[in-house]
């Protein structure tokens, strides 16, 4: 399976490879300049994205000869990025973010690097941010820094979460690139590819600013770059390495240490395999993008944080740090180890179960009731959240795994594959959090990577006991994209035609207080809604909720024109 020797790059890779880092290329010229221009005390503005656009198309004329791609390659890859990119920006700046954290300190992030908050000399206090500094102050700004440079030449501020539908492009082709010599059939490529990329947690995220499921796709990305790299030996892969990894890293401040388990991982791989030469160079590239991504563009928080709180990854870590197991886990959790909540929630019910008094609830993995499969609806499923048949797939994996074991008789691959699966499960079993699909996204490519490691054999019964995992991952799936997309899309119709009927019969100021949905006033601002600020909630006692998925509340009656 692990092929060591350098081979021809093909046609179609050429076009997976070009046509993917164009796409890298751009979000992390967007990220270095405005890193750039905050170090010079210049914020966001409508020339950062032109600039970074110029810069990444330079750059990616001169990345296209070095892997000898002609015109007729150039022109197909970026066609194909671009239009996976507008279709992504189309579908984004359509649909309203409808989650809590989106609307609350997301959007609240982006509005005020819109308007020219710079992180970098600017510490935020209460009064500026609806009281959610400790996020904003201390959480990585990567895609708020490329959703803010887009939301300044759009004014849409839905747009500036593309990235959370464009990364699932990025993944799928980087995956396809990362194991394509592989002697699969083609077709299959294709779909293992696309069943990596679509992790659930990317679908149930893919309407909104959560972070987790971009994260998923940019962390598969760099796996099979890495894998590429250790398998083919090709340093022009350096580039999209580097670009990954800076901005995956200033995503979320538990992706520094996914960034370097993985990559300790593929460079002790190299190193018992006794590539010291590749070992090395592959520990300068992770050394390089690491300060990069930490030093430079993630100068606040990973600095900031280390200066003012004593830890890069507060409040992840660190004194005064945020208990995330408690809000985020049902109560009958609480008391189980890491490695028992991670298995109790994948053979349990889906929910959003968290918190004192709320439970989670084991279940027959080949069961399915309506109550869980509409918990997908949301954005943060609590338990269960990687599919109402995600338990399923899991056992007939380990059961296809074992199969594998003691009937394929090269041994060190087979010490390899144990050696990666074992990685994967135990790492996310000693994260605290690890019940909460979200946190750990990448139990997910277990399913996939034995999918992968079953076909790549010449068994019919391994064969069948892939395609049975298979069906059952793509029904997983589909009853989370059939829950949704439908409800989210109505959901955000719902909303439009509300602001559309306030500002046709609001004629004097409504009284609102917004709570932590700040982002709120954009949507008022947009539709020319006339508004007061009620800045307490003793000033709004009976306040009601008036905008759907929304905590805004309005503070008296609601005037009507004549």
């Amino acid at each position: 399976m692990l092929n060591q020797s350098k081979s021809q790059i093909t046609f179609f890779e050429k076009i997976l490879l070009i046509s993917a880092n164009d796409a890298v290329c751009l979000l992390a010229s967007i990220l270095l300049v405005s890193t750039f221009l905050f170090v010079l005390k210049i914020p966001i503005n409508t020339y950062s994205l032109p600039i970074s656009f110029v810069l990444s198309i330079i750059f990616n004329i001169w990345f296209s000869k070095k892997v000898k791609a002609d015109f007729i390659i150039q022109s197909i890859a970026k066609s194909i990025m671009l239009i996976f990119f507008l279709v992504s920006m189309f579908v984004s700046s359509s649909v309203y973010d409808l989650s809590y954290d989106g609307q609350a300190y997301h959007q609240e992030a982006v509005v005020l690097l819109n308007h020219g908050w710079n992180p970098f000399f600017r510490t935020l206090v209460n009064e500026a941010t609806a009281n959610l500094e400790r996020w904003l102050n201390h959480y990585p700004k990567g895609i708020w820094i490329i959703a803010a440079n887009i939301y300044k030449l759009t004014d849409n501020i839905e747009s500036g979460k593309v990235l959370s539908i464009f990364s699932g492009f990025i993944a799928f082709a980087f995956v396809l690139l990362g194991y394509f010599k592989l002697k699969i059939n083609f077709y299959l490529k294709l779909l293992i590819s696309a069943l990596f990329a679509l992790n659930p947690v990317f679908l149930y995220q893919s309407l909104s600013y959560y972070v987790d499921g971009v994260l998923a796709s940019l962390l598969v990305s760099l796996a099979f770059i890495s894998f590429r790299i250790v398998t083919q030996r090709e340093k022009v892969l350096f580039w999209p390495f580097l670009f990954v990894s800076v901005i995956l890293i200033n995503i979320k401040l538990t992706a520094v240490v996914f960034f370097g388990v993985l990559a300790f991982a593929f460079f002790l791989y190299l190193w018992i395999s006794d590539q010291l030469k590749l070992s090395f160079w592959f520990a300068k590239l992770t050394i390089v993008s690491g300060l990069i991504g930490i030093l430079f563009v993630g100068f606040n928080p990973y600095i900031t944080n280390f200066s003012s709180k004593g830890n890069p990854l507060y409040p992840a870590m660190g004194e005064d740090a945020y208990n995330y197991v408690e809000t985020n886990t049902p109560e009958n959790y609480w008391s189980l180890k890491p490695p028992i909540r991670l298995l109790a929630s994948i053979f349990s019910q889906s929910s959003l179960a968290r918190g004192k008094g709320k439970f989670g609830a084991l279940k027959l993995p080949i069961t399915i009731s309506q109550r869980e499969i509409e918990s997908f609806r949301q954005t943060n499923i609590k338990v269960g959240g990687f599919g109402a048949l995600f338990g399923l797939a899991f056992l007939l994996s380990v059961f296809g795994f074992i199969y594998y074991q003691f009937n394929w008789p090269h041994l060190q691959e087979r010490l390899v594959s144990l050696s990666v699966i074992t990685l994967i499960f135990g790492f996310a079993a000693i994260i605290p959090t690890s019940s909460v699909a979200r946190y750990v996204p990448f139990v997910w490519w277990i399913p996939c990577i034995i999918i992968l490691l079953l076909f790549t054999q010449k068994s019919i019964v391994m064969n069948i006991i892939g395609s049975l995992i298979i069906i059952i991952v793509i029904t997983n799936n589909f009853l989370v994209g059939a829950y949704y997309y439908p409800y989210n899309f109505k959901q955000s119709k719902q909303l439009e035609k509300q602001l559309n009927d306030l500002s046709h019969t609001i004629i004097s100021p409504l009284h609102v207080n917004f709570g932590h949905f700040g982002s709120t006033k954009v949507k008022l601002n947009k539709y020319n809604i006339p508004y007061n600020e009620v800045f307490t909630d003793d000033e709004c006692k009976d306040g009601k909720i008036f905008l759907v998925s929304n905590i805004s509340k309005i503070c008296e009656p609601l005037i009507k024109s004549p």
